[in-house]
């Protein structure tokens, strides 16, 4: 007896927003018995789990198709639109002649294929753009010294916040390709490590931080 299972669509079982107009389909065929192949297949594509229930393909009937091909079989009927769904299940027949029974059914459907699709707009804070929040960072490193990436470093800074401001808010960012450490005013903030593909680290630190003099390490 043979079986076909894992019935995917670009690779993926059910995939949502397919974004090709001729998707590719794959399944896998399953036997309790030695060397069992497939020889042909059929594969229905409905517009319903209704219409495929009853055997009706009305997006594409392949008809029976001799071939041993069970990955990326193209879809290969009538043009499919934006957001539509799809559902399908496919039957194979094996070199004794043998049938499957129709696989389970599995569905995909299709993404946004025109720009004139899109109806969203972007969603966005009120108020318009509020500048650039690092417009007064400057980075730090050892005066005099070219930039290393064969050894530690420690670096040390006191940051001073008038007295009676209330801190709202202090984000530290961090761009380096190795391990780093940080300490705020003697307590450890965040250790971690970054790599030359994704360098950069954004910690908040407000809650280390007071009023006057403030030791960043």
């Amino acid at each position: 007896m043979i079986s076909v299972l894992d019935l995917k669509c670009e690779y993926r079982i059910d995939p949502l927003g397919i974004d090709v107009t001729r998707p590719r389909l794959s399944w896998r065929l399953e036997s309790d018995e030695r060397g069992v192949v497939q020889t042909a297949y059929r594969i229905l594509v409905a517009s319903s789990e209704e219409c495929l229930a009853r055997d009706q393909g009305d997006l594409w009937d392949s008809g029976r198709v001799e071939s041993d091909e069970s990955v990326h079989v193209v879809y290969a009927a009538r043009p499919l639109q934006s957001r539509q769904r799809c559902f399908w299940k496919v039957r194979t027949w094996d070199n004794h002649g043998n049938a499957s029974e129709w696989s389970k059914p599995a569905c995909w459907s299709m993404g946004l294929l025109a720009k004139s699709d899109w109806k969203a707009r972007w969603i966005g804070l009120d108020g318009g753009d509020n500048g650039d929040c690092l417009a007064d960072a400057r980075w730090i490193w050892l005066p005099d010294e070219p930039a290393r990436m064969d050894a530690a470093r420690f670096f040390r800074r006191t940051v001073a916040i008038p007295d009676r401001r209330e801190i709202t808010g202090a984000r530290l960012t961090i761009a380096t390709p190795g391990v780093f450490a940080v300490w705020v005013n003697g307590i450890e903030a965040a250790t971690g490590r970054r790599t030359i593909f994704a360098p950069v680290s954004e910690i908040d630190v407000d809650r280390y931080l007071k009023p006057g003099e403030n030791t960043v390490a």
